[in-house]
Formats: structure tokens, sequence, C-alpha cells
């Protein structure tokens, strides 16, 4: 190959011969410097002709091998610094070291300390949608069962605007400190007590959460918020014992009875009649329903699929509903047809009748009526309470039919207050 002595006027002269992707011109000393000319970047309606880009490059040998280095640009480098590098290069392999590994492992190190860097910035606003993701497939932890619609909006209005833990979306996880929660738990508190304390178990869980992933466990600090001084500004926790009383059953009917979407006021029944969760109801399909044995069959979020009974009424109420789609308690507003959210028909309802209750408090409801009518551990049962004694969890094994006369006594109890047998 000729050698030249490279000069700015050489490098400048240096064309791409016709029909070829790359040539070379190869310095005098050192040896293993030359400039390479290749196309350069592909047209662009800003750039339709590109020039051919020029660069310096080191060829260097290893164990019988030659390789070749990218020094830089012409455009950015002098000849005395691209020089000066081949030779630092040669120096390198001449001790017995690879300069490709070298460059790669510096490449390496600054990619990690800009990973690093980028991830000490990761704020809540960044982690909370991927966060909400993963538990909405999988559940908070392995083996446990995906959240729910409700639990997910409630974690989603958490964070909107003025959400409760809207304030702390953009800093950085990694200043979450124990003085920085207090702060914020101290302005959200003042203003709305049972609101602040459900965030902050949403964001103390979602800390959790974030120490567990391998790429943010070095920047969450988990005992700030649990520590004492962030604890006791939390509003001391109050025993939930709302329900309806017996001679606020029959109100609350009719005021059920009276709104516009039948839809929602058989959902509200059968909550009642049935004492399930909320979401079991919600979430069941007309495949769950089993018209001619009575049945259905629940997303139990503890026990998995569980067969219950259908008491006469709630049957009826159910049978009369429109197969709209796929869902018995079906919405055409929202996005997967199923209803999502009664809480405004249940405010009517409230109004109405000046009994402020949750929809939690009907499954309250159900369990104090229920034990004037059948056993603890059958009411249990019916509402997919887990027995905690040895004999309900390892003896005791009631049919169907058993569950579905004591279903039928308790439903009959409550409608007898309601007016409505």
């Amino acid at each position: 190959m000729a050698r030249v002595n490279l000069t700015l006027d050489r490098i400048r002269k240096l064309e791409l011969p016709e029909g070829k992707t790359q040539a070379f011109l190869w310095d005098a000393e050192p040896k293993s410097l030359f400039v390479r000319i290749t196309k350069g970047p592909k047209p662009t309606p800003e750039n339709p002709k590109p020039k051919p880009t020029k660069a310096f490059v080191f060829q260097g040998l290893i164990a019988g091998n030659y390789f070749r280095l990218t020094i830089g640009n012409c455009d950015v480098w002098s000849i005395e610094d691209a020089r000066a590098e081949a030779r630092r290069l040669q120096s390198v392999i001449d001790q017995g070291d690879d300069p490709r590994e070298i460059k790669a492992e510096k490449l390496a190190t600054t990619k990690r300390a800009k990973q690093e860097a980028e991830i000490k910035q990761t704020t809540l606003r960044d982690i909370w949608p991927r966060y909400i993701a993963e538990a909405s497939r999988h559940g908070r932890r392995k083996n446990s069962k995906p959240w729910g619609a409700h639990h997910i909006a409630a974690h989603e209005r958490a964070v909107k605007d003025g959400g409760a833990l809207s304030a702390l979306l953009d800093v950085a996880i990694a200043d979450l400190t124990e003085q920085r929660l207090k702060q914020w738990l101290e302005i959200e508190t003042a203003s709305r007590a049972t609101v602040a304390a459900l965030a902050y178990r949403m964001l103390r869980t979602c800390l959790n959460w974030i120490a567990e992933q391998p790429e943010y466990s070095d920047i969450v600090n988990t005992k700030a918020i649990s520590a004492t001084k962030v604890v006791q500004v939390l509003p001391k926790p109050t025993e939930k014992n709302n329900q309806l009383r017996e001679r606020q059953i029959k109100p609350w009917f009719d005021a059920v009875l009276k709104l516009p979407n039948q839809i929602i006021a058989v959902y509200l029944q059968v909550v009642l009649l049935s004492g399930r969760r909320r979401e079991e109801i919600l979430d069941l399909k007309w495949t769950d329903l089993d018209f001619k044995w009575a049945t259905m069959t629940v997303n139990d979020k503890v026990q998995g699929r569980v067969t219950l009974p259908l008491a006469p009424y709630s049957l009826e109420l159910l049978n009369k509903l429109p197969r709209n789609n796929e869902w018995v308690f079906s919405s055409p507003s929202s996005a997967n047809g199923r209803l999502q959210e009664p809480r405004k028909s249940l405010d009517r309802v409230i109004a109405e009748i000046g009994v402020p209750h949750t929809i939690h408090d009907l499954r309250r409801t159900y369990a104090t009526l229920s034990e004037e009518v059948c056993p603890a551990g059958v009411a249990a049962q019916l509402q997919g309470h887990v027995p905690k004694d040895v004999r309900g969890k390892h003896y005791v094994n009631r049919s169907l039919d058993t569950l579905a006369k004591w279903a039928a006594e308790v439903e009959n109890t409550i409608l007898s207050f309601a007016e409505r047998r």
C-alpha cells in the first residue's frame, strides 16, 4: 500500500472512487494510522447530497490478527492529535492489552454512569404507570391476584391533579426522605385525613415494590416512609362499622328502585342480598350464572373461583337484566362494556334516605342481619370469609344445597325488612 505524509491538503483532496464504498490514505509515520473515506450519511430533504465522511483510523495487530479502531472524524481531530492517539493505542498493545476492550469498557462505564444518573432522577410520575400496569396484570406480588378495576381506579385518582399523591409526582424517588414525606402527609392530613391515610398506604406499597426492582433498589429508602416521625402524622384509625339498620332497609330499597339505571339498581340489591364484595359482583359474566340450578360463580379474592347459591329473589332480578354483552352488569359507556363505578347512583340513594354508607357497608349489613338467621360459619362461607378455626378449615364441608337453604333464609329476612315479601 502506498504511504504518504498526511497533510490537510491531501486529506481535503481525497475522494471516493466511482463505484467504491470506501477508500484509504495511509500515513507514512506512524504506519498504523490512515484516513478512511466513506459515503457518509443517507440523503435527506435538508441535505440531498451529503459529503463523504473522512475519519482517522488506527490499525493494530494482536495475536496475528489485524483489527481497526476509529479514532475520530477528520473535521474534529487534527493530524498531530490523531498521530499521537495512534501511538498511544500501539503502546497499549505493546503492554499486552487490547485497546478495543479498553474502549468498550470505557463506553460501558459511561453508559452505566448515564443510566445511574437518569435512574437517580426517576420520579413517582415516571414509575407509577409501570407499577399499576404490573399490578393489573400479575398482582402486587408473586402468585397474588391481579388488581381489580376499582382498586386500579383508586390508584389512578390518587395521582390525578388534586389527588393526594399529586404533590409528590415530580419528586425524585431518591428524594423521598423522612422530612419530605412528613411535610407532605401533614398538609394532606389537615384537609382530608382519610384520603391521606389511604394515599400513604398506596405510596408505601409502591415504594416497597420499587425496592424489589433491581434497577431501582439502590435509590429508594423504604425506611423513610415507615419512620416514626412520618407514621405519627397519620390519623388514628377508627373502627369501621357503618351499616344499614333494620328500619333503614325499606327506605333504602325504595330509593334504589327509583334509580333511572335499572342495571345499577339490580347490582346494589344483589350486593346487599348476597353479602359479596363489590368487585366480585361487578365481574360476573353470564357464563358465571346457572339459572337452572340457581348458582353463581364468583372470583373470590382469597379462594379463587367459588360457586355459590343464588336465592330466589336475586335469581329473578338477574334473569330480568338485558343481555347486552358478556357482562351481567353491562355499561355501553365503558371501554370494556362492564359497569365500572356505581358510586354516583349510590350517592343519589344516600341523598334520599339521609344515611351515609358505602357499597362495602352493604356487605357489613348482610353480615349483621345474617347472624340472626343462620350459623356464623354458614354466613362466613356465603360471604367468602376464610374460616380461622381448625374445624371450619378441615372438617366442615357444607353442600350447595345446605348453603342455598340458608342463603334463601337470609334473603327473606332482608326482604321482610324492606317489605318486599
